[in-house]
């Protein structure tokens, strides 16, 4: 394989169909044969997002137009250029030029961007109808293939790698496969079929890919396959392209990043009365509790019939569990701003409400599970839940999927249903256990499978969590903790130092350990490293979610809130960290590497698109070294702060998110070059409410941190503001005066740098 700067083309070869054959110009691309013999055509058109889709069939179809897909987008596919004349087919968008040279007798195929840079592979087959009946597409000499599910949390005995070979689409309670994938060489696929039996029916479960040999293929049991190609020379850029094309993320309330808990062990809400009071009263913030199905179920529904049970019920509250009436449990929590979610499964256990919903076609035949695909059916689950929502639940877990159900469609359509109850001015978030594309459009984060009590299912937790971003989940609250009884207490505190650096801070605790709260540790330094960890997220807590706003706000233009290694170093830095998944950047600009091990020795790569890494919150500081070892104590995260960063972060004993506080919001900033930070703030709860924009600079020339400021709040989350200078040739930091958090502002550093320089004011 021959590479030229960096992989903005890609050439493939096809079976040669005669040059003679008829090239046919559709609107928005062409279509040709494969050769005179054969019955499989190929449609070449543009695609939404400027994309481009290749099509395979059998037969040609009367309408070439796209496979309908509930995650695809329907915005207007536009055609920059068509290529139908006799040596050269093929079609172009303002981002890709997909074509096919006839002179050659169709074998060369060429993906290409506007930069004009090339990789070429070869491949003896790039579609053809398998003896089988399968459908497969040829995408040549694979590179190393990224982004295309989250792994099972059992998977193996060391955390899944980062990079994959083979993959089958599904949507389970074990684990997510999705119709997509990033090749190193520099593009981005995304696969949609036609399922042989109903063909106008979407099933993405028979689709798969893998890499035989040394050539990628995709294969579908299907009548049709669409695959959408894009180039995309890096793994961040894939990501953001499959939001153009699926849907980007949504805005989540401010609470999603706070601290959560849920647990099964909670069997009615006295347990949880007291968590909260707890909590309260120690040194650490919680900002959601959610509950398992006890809350609305007695027992597990694995004894009830295929009719249903007249003593069960779905849709209300259960005596039960909460006593006395939940309404005034679910206010008493709100009063201490504690959210409340609940689990919900995907099948209907009151005989009468099996019954309507059987009458109107909104169950899957010969089982108790929903099916939504009919808009009406949607409709009835909204109605059935919108009174517990408007009685106090503020967000749902789809935890156990059915697998007699379509959960690949199945798991959008969950979520739409529940989002129309919360909504529509209302931030929507919610929990599911699998992912499939879009449902990063709707609020919904992705808990994945449960993992064990160990130091391996720690790593693999923080795996399925970076598997997430590259698959384009950005929104990951993996089962921190396991779902046994963990023996070391390092394990615990190591567990929750990890979370607080995830999208989603989540503690799970199961019956067997129901005590991994801070407040029912018996040895005080655990309680004490468990309570430094969950103060570390609430006092980064301004700068992610400001960068979490900002970045929704224009997906493509900004890192989210967690980029994996890979997506930093490749493809320029290939050898530097292949894998890694023990460090990550959070918001941009911080890198951090929890412990994941049993060792207290924790080896850091310090990438080098950054002349200089901060120890953060210090003035240590490293000059282009690309790796260090540090002995980390138990109350301690290895954090790096870039050189030129600009971090607000606020008050470490909040108590939740959306806390005003009484202390100055601290500016930290990290000298040696300018710099600059937008940063966001807003109500954390409404989807069209004011928003507050400070855009801070650092001026190095001037020592100086400048601000303006846009918007207003009802009430100011940080009526006072303080900076916090970061020198490298200082010991120590160099802190501003406070003052009033309004308007326009400065502070000028180069008297108090001159005095702890040099012992004066004036240099």
């Amino acid at each position: 394989m021959a590479r030229m700067r960096q992989c903005s083309w890609l050439t493939v070869f096809l079976v040669a169909f005669a040059a003679s054959q008829t090239i046919d110009k559709l609107p928005n691309g062409v279509e040709f044969q494969i050769n005179a013999t054969s019955s499989l055509y190929i449609s070449i058109t543009a695609a939404p997002a400027d994309w481009v889709r290749v099509s395979l069939y059998t037969g040609k179809p009367s309408d070439t137009a796209p496979i309908a897909a509930p995650y695809i987008s329907t915005a207007a596919s536009q055609a920059t250029s068509i290529m139908s004349d006799p040596t050269n087919a093929g079609v172009a968008t303002a981002k890709n030029r997909l074509t096919v040279d006839l002179s050659q007798g169709g074998s060369n195929w060429t993906l290409a961007d506007q930069d004009g840079s090339v990789i070429s592979i070869q491949s003896d087959i790039l579609a053809q109808r398998m003896p089988d009946g399968e459908l497969r597409l040829s995408l040549g000499r694979a590179g190393n293939i990224y982004g295309s599910g989250i792994p099972s949390g059992s998977d193996s005995n060391q955390p899944t790698p980062l990079k994959a070979d083979s993959g089958s689409v599904n949507a389970t309670s074990h684990k997510a496969e999705a119709p997509t994938f990033w090749d190193d060489r520099g593009f981005r696929a995304f696969a949609v079929p036609v399922d042989l039996v109903a063909s106008d029916q979407v099933d993405s479960q028979s689709l798969g890919w893998s890499v035989d040999g040394t050539t990628l293929h995709l294969t579908a049991n299907a009548a049709r396959l669409d695959v959408y190609l894009t180039v995309a020379v890096t793994a961040q850029s894939s990501v953001a392209q499959l939001w153009q094309l699926t849907a980007p993320p949504s805005l989540l309330p401010s609470y999603a990043f706070g601290f959560q808990v849920s647990s099964e062990a909670w069997v009615t809400a006295d347990t949880i009365a007291k968590v909260i009071e707890q909590t309260r009263a120690g040194v650490s913030g919680l900002d959601a509790v959610i509950m398992d199905y006890h809350w609305f179920a007695d027992t597990d529904d694995s004894a009830v019939s295929l009719n249903g049970s007249a003593d069960r019920q779905d849709f209300a509250f259960s005596k039960d569990f909460f006593r006395t009436p939940a309404t005034d449990r679910l206010a008493e929590w709100h009063q201490e701003h504690v959210h409340v979610g609940g689990m919900r499964w995907s099948r209907l256990t009151n005989n009468v409400s099996l019954s309507i919903a059987r009458e109107q076609g909104c169950v899957v035949p010969e089982t108790r599970s929903w099916n939504l695909t009919k808009p009406s059916c949607q409709q009835l689950l909204s109605s059935n839940l919108s009174e517990v929502v408007a009685n106090g639940i503020d967000m749902f877990w789809n935890d156990d999927l059915d697998e007699n159900a379509s959960n690949y469609l199945e798991t959008n359509q969950w979520a739409s249903a529940q989002g129309k109850i919360l909504g529509p001015n209302v931030r929507v978030y919610g929990w599911t256990r699998s992912y499939v594309p879009g449902l990063q459009a709707m609020g919904y984060a992705s808990t994945g499978d449960e993992v064990d009590s160990s130091w391996t299912g720690l790593q693999q937790a923080v795996s399925m969590m970076l598997h997430a971003q590259l698959v384009g989940q950005p929104y990951m609250a993996p089962m921190m903790g396991g779902a046994s009884k963990i023996q070391d207490t390092t394990l615990l505190v190591r567990s929750y130092q990890a979370a607080a650096l995830m999208p989603i801070m989540r503690m799970h605790l199961p019956p067997s350990d129901p005590d991994r709260l801070p407040f029912a540790l018996a040895d005080s330094s655990i309680r004490a490293a468990v309570d430094s960890a969950i103060q570390l997220r609430y006092w980064l807590l301004p700068f992610l979610y400001s960068h979490h706003r900002r970045f929704i706000g224009n997906p493509s233009a900004s890192r989210p809130l967690i980029t994996p290694m890979i997506s930093i170093c490749l493809p320029a830095d290939t050898q530097a960290c292949p894998d890694r998944i023990d460090q990550w950047l959070l918001a941009g600009s911080l890198l951090v590497a929890p412990s994941l091990t049993s060792s207290s020795d924790v080896n850091v790569l310090l990438p080098s698109f950054q002349p200089m890494w901060y120890y953060f919150n210090s003035t240590i500081h490293f000059n282009q070294t690309r790796s260090q070892s540090f002995d980390v104590d138990l109350d301690q995260v290895p954090m790096f702060a870039a050189i030129g960063s600009i971090i607000p972060v606020g008050c470490s004993l909040a108590t939740h998110a959306n806390e005003p506080s009484v202390d100055p919001l601290l500016v930290h900033v990290y000298t040696g070059i300018d710099g600059n930070l937008s940063f966001q703030l807003d109500d954390g709860v409404s989807v069209n409410g004011n928003v507050v924009t400070v855009d801070f600079e650092w001026v190095e020339s001037r020592q100086a941190l400048t601000w303006s400021t846009k918007g207003s709040l009802q009430e100011p989350l940080y009526p006072l503001i303080q900076a916090v200078a970061f020198f490298p040739d200082l010991s120590q930091p160099l802190y501003s005066n406070v003052r009033t958090f309004t308007g326009d502002g400065y502070f000028s550093f180069q008297q108090l740098y001159s005095q702890a320089r040099y012992g004066h004011d004036n240099v």
